[in-house]
C-alpha cells in the first residue's frame, strides 16, 4: 500500500466522518425538537389535567345544587299534598253548598217559567176569543 492509497483511504475516513458529523448533528438537533415537543406535550397534559379537576369541581358543585333543589322540590310537593288534603274537605263542602243553592234556583226560576208560560197561554185564549168576538161583531 503506498502512500497515495493511504490518503485515499484518509480522504474517505474523512468524509464518512464529516457525513457522521452531519447525522449526529441531525439526531442532537431532532433529539433537541423531540425534548422540546415533550415539554410542551408535559405542560399540555398538566394544563389539561388541571382544567379536568376543575370541570370535576364544577360538576360536582352541580350535582350537588342538583340534589339540593330536587331536596326542596320534593319537600314543597309533600307539603302542597298534605295541604291539599287538609282543604279538599272545605272546598268540596263549598262547591256543594254552592251547586244545592244554583239548584234551588233553577227550581224557582223553572216554577216561574212556567207561571209565566200558563200567564202567556191564558192572555193568548183571552186575546183570541176578544178577535172572535169583535170579528163576529162587524
Amino acid at each position: 500500500m503506498g502512500s497515495e492509497d493511504t490518503t485515499k483511504e484518509y480522504d474517505k475516513l474523512d468524509r464518512i466522518l464529516a457525513e457522521v458529523a452531519e447525522l449526529a448533528a441531525v439526531v442532537n438537533g431532532s433529539a433537541n425538537k423531540i425534548a422540546s415537543i415533550q415539554t410542551e406535550l408535559a405542560e399540555f397534559r398538566r394544563s389539561v389535567e388541571t382544567r379536568l379537576t376543575s370541570l370535576e369541581s364544577r360538576l360536582t358543585s352541580l350535582d350537588s345544587r342538583h340534589d339540593s333543589l330536587e331536596s326542596r322540590l320534593d319537600s314543597l310537593e309533600e307539603r302542597f299534598e298534605k295541604k291539599l288534603v287538609e282543604t279538599r274537605p272545605l272546598w268540596v263542602a263549598e262547591l256543594s253548598s254552592r251547586i244545592e243553592e244554583l239548584s234551588n234556583k233553577i227550581d224557582v226560576l223553572s216554577i216561574d217559567v212556567v207561571a209565566v208560560r200558563a200567564s202567556h197561554r191564558l192572555v193568548n185564549e183571552r186575546l183570541s176569543a176578544l178577535e172572535r168576538e169583535r170579528h163576529e161583531r162587524m
